[in-house]
């Protein structure tokens, strides 16, 4: 259970689901964790993953271009790494010995029938719709939705027609709202133009929100793969991203600003 209300959301594979890694009876281990999770899952269960006749694949997400010496070793108790993106693949590439990486496509499966429903998320009808999308407990400086506000601030200074909505995944910590969201009103305090969205949404909702934009914008500063980037691009929409990190393995100056 990942925690904040995010599991059992898809249950599609269920029946594979097993109570220990006891019962784990397979000659092949995908290990989906980021790096510093998959430290502390190899310390709790490696005698029972770890052995000579199994292989075990980490499929390893992770944003920075750096791994710590812990996250190192973890990673190289593997027998190969699945990288998302080809920077996740030269990152592992160029921090770790003795086993292989390989690159692999992220399958994007989303949901049929996803439309656009300004109303539902009270939008204006007549306004050109930018979007961020962010986690608070992730590193809002890596995510950076402040310069996004900057921007659209400096850039679209007395547009009428403008309008951003950030719109902010588990907003809430200990049954407040995270302390971020006091800096991003404070930030965007006088522009009525500017719109924060705190409430918990489905993956529909998200999608349905992501499509009644008009642009999606992301001035990260790292990303291991970009997926808000991607499933704004999957719904037609045009897309504004820092041309680095994971992104741009899906990105480029043809189908992207």
């Amino acid at each position: 259970d990942p925690g904040m209300a995010r599991g059992k959301h898809d249950l599609s594979f269920s029946r594979y689901m097993v109570e220990s890694v006891d019962q784990l009876s397979r000659d092949v281990n995908l290990l989906v964790f980021p790096p510093p999770i998959l430290v502390q899952f190899l310390l709790d269960h490696g005698t029972q993953l770890l052995r000579p006749e199994c292989m075990n694949v980490a499929y390893c997400l992770w944003e920075l271009p750096a791994l710590s010496a812990a996250m190192k070793g973890a990673l190289e108790c593997c027998d190969a790494i699945v990288a998302p993106s080809e920077y996740i693949r030269y990152m592992c590439e160029t921090h770790l010995s003795q086993v292989s990486t390989v690159s692999a496509k992220v399958p994007l499966a989303m949901p049929a029938g996803i439309k656009p429903a300004r109303r539902d998320f009270g939008l204006p009808d007549d306004r050109v719709i930018f979007i961020n999308s962010f986690e608070p407990h992730s590193d809002s400086v890596r995510k950076n939705p402040f310069a996004v506000i900057d921007a659209f601030s400096q850039g679209l200074a007395g547009n009428r027609r403008a309008h951003l909505v950030i719109k902010l995944n588990n907003a809430r910590t200990g049954g407040r709202m995270h302390p971020v969201v006091d800096a991003l009103l404070e930030r965007c305090k006088g522009d009525p133009r500017i719109q924060l969205l705190t409430d918990p949404f489905d993956y529909r909702q998200a999608l349905s929100l992501y499509a009644s934009c008009d642009v999606f914008v992301s001035l990260h500063r790292s990303e291991g793969l970009g997926l808000g980037l991607m499933e704004a691009m999957a719904l037609g929409k045009p897309v504004i991203g820092t041309a680095w990190s994971g992104n741009m393995t899906f990105m480029n100056h043809s189908n992207s600003c």
